[in-house]
């Protein structure tokens, strides 16, 4: 019996009856690197042709006799992907592929060399993706087959099969160059099948990611960068262009592909400062529209919003949220029934961070700190109508300041107050109390068994729970959140009173 594998070589150490002879090395192989006109190397040029054709005429002979026809196989590989195909391989070529290699390792020992491969559970990888990807342990002439309307399967197989780098990176090249007008939509319904990247506090799907590598995500980015400055220049639509087209068909096109672009992706390119298809106004009636369209298709049974905003970056701010209203749980949402929510995004930092909802009308707040500040802190808080609702004035250190809140509707004029006042004792040592603008006196309790967890109480009787804020690092009706505001009132000047006093809470435990 002739073993699987084995410490010698072919010929050597008197294997198949043969005594032991010198084999090539590695530059023996290689064209020689004499001039072909040295008198003593004469005939250099035409050896290296004579070894570059026979190479080239032993790898034909093996992707035609062995890949194509199956000659002098060893080895049977059933794949099943809808229905079943068949191959009569040579083990020796498929322990090219990691993945294939460990197959052949770990098969049954009875199983005659059979290998079966269940790809149900990975529709990207085609049969005819597969097939390629598969050809090409065998010789790079499979490269001809490889075109948009399979370059993506070909790259998932590749990346499955492993062990070809250069396959995967000639398939994601074909992939990119396939991205255009007439194929977005398949690509689109790719992405919306792609999770957004994790930042490490969450579990992301591995289901598309793993198949697709690293490759998943440069798809994803591809697509973006396809939606948000190819697409608008390719139909020339310039933020400095007044042309008929600008405003009429490219406008109408880019709004009827928008209007099937995934939420999340959606969000990302309005907001993007890379989309320039004009001024802010012109980008903020490009989003209101679009979402107009959306309503009548992807976004059905959803209601999304755009904010137009002249502060925290972005000046476009999109907003989703489910018409039916279901309570939205966090992993770790309070028991009772809340009947607002508010959700903070952004950065995961109190002074700075945007927070989005909406109770009997809209909410928008936004925590405003310069990064750089030599005299202390200062964070503006801006409020629906982007006008300056509060100043928080931070002293020397880590030191409580003052705060001014005025500018709203029920409180008009500017009030100044302490902070330590805003930040009393209260009740017990996690608590910290303040009288808000209705007169009541209220308090944050910090959760002792959660981690940046407070309650909030209304303290005059009875004493009961009005809010809760949860930190959290999830998708939500609005995108990427960091916490999440919990709350049963409606009025303005209490919300506000509660997101600085939460503000100060957090900050002073950091």
């Amino acid at each position: 019996m002739i073993p699987s594998s084995s410490s010698s070589v072919n010929g050597s150490h008197a294997i198949n009856g043969s005594t032991p002879q010198a084999f090539p090395d590695d530059a023996a192989l290689s064209s020689p690197s004499a001039s072909y006109d040295d008198p003593n190397h004469f005939n250099g040029h035409a050896n290296g042709f004579i070894l570059d054709r026979h190479n080239t005429d032993i790898v034909n002979h093996l992707y035609h006799s062995g890949f194509q026809t199956g000659n002098y196989a060893d080895t049977v590989l059933h794949v099943h992907q809808g229905h079943t195909v068949t191959y009569r391989l040579h083990a020796i070529i498929l322990s090219r592929s990691p993945f294939l290699a460990h197959l052949m390792s770990t098969s049954p020992p009875g199983n005659g060399n059979v290998i079966h491969l269940n790809l149900e559970r990975d529709p990207e990888v085609t049969h005819d993706g597969f097939a390629v990807a598969l050809g090409y342990l065998y010789s790079s002439a499979s490269l001809a087959l490889i075109h948009e309307k399979n370059c993506r399967a070909v790259l998932a197989s590749a990346h499955l099969l492993g062990g070809m780098d250069e396959l995967c990176s000639y398939s994601y090249d074909a992939c990119r160059r396939s991205i255009s007008v007439d194929t977005i939509g398949e690509w689109l319904q790719f992405i919306d099948t792609i999770p957004p990247p994790s930042d490490g506090t969450t579990t992301p799907d591995l289901t598309q990611t793993s198949i697709f590598g690293p490759y998943g995500q440069r798809l994803r980015d591809d697509v973006f960068t396809f939606l948000v400055v190819t697409l608008p220049q390719s139909l020339d639509i310039h933020p400095d262009s007044s042309s008929s087209k600008s405003g009429g068909n490219g406008r109408d096109m880019l709004l009827q592909i928008f209007s099937r672009v995934p939420f999340d992706l959606f969000k990302t390119a309005m907001e993007s400062p890379t989309f320039e298809i004009g001024s802010d106004q012109t980008r903020f009636k490009f989003a209101k529209d679009a979402i107009d369209v959306r309503k009548r298709g992807i976004a059905r049974g959803a209601e999304e919003t755009v904010v137009l905003s002249n502060f925290g970056g972005s000046a476009i701010h999109i907003t989703r949220k489910m018409r039916k209203r279901p309570l939205w749980k966090t992993r770790t949402s309070p028991s009772f029934m809340a009947t607002f929510n508010l959700f903070f995004t952004g950065r995961d930092d109190p002074l700075s961070c945007i927070i989005i909802g909406e109770d009997t009308v809209p909410r928008f707040f936004c925590f405003e700190t310069p990064e750089r500040q030599f005299h202390g802190i200062r964070t503006t808080v801006y409020a629906n109508n982007n006008s300056r609702v509060a100043s928080l004035v931070f002293g020397p250190g880590k030191q409580l300041g003052s705060v001014t809140i005025g500018g709203t509707r029920a409180q008009p004029e500017y009030r100044t107050f302490s902070m330590a006042d805003l930040v009393a004792p209260g009740s017990n040592h996690n608590a910290r109390s303040f009288f808000s603008v209705d007169g009541r006196k209220y308090e944050w309790r910090k959760c002792a068994n959660l981690s940046g967890a407070y309650d909030l109480y209304a303290l005059n009787p009875p004493v009961v729970r009005v809010a809760a804020f949860r930190r959290c690092s999830e998708d939500t009706p609005v995108g990427r959140s960091t916490g999440l505001l919990q709350y049963t009132f409606a009025q303005e000047g209490l919300l506000l009173h509660t997101l600085i006093t939460l503000c100060l809470n957090r900050w002073v435990d950091m």
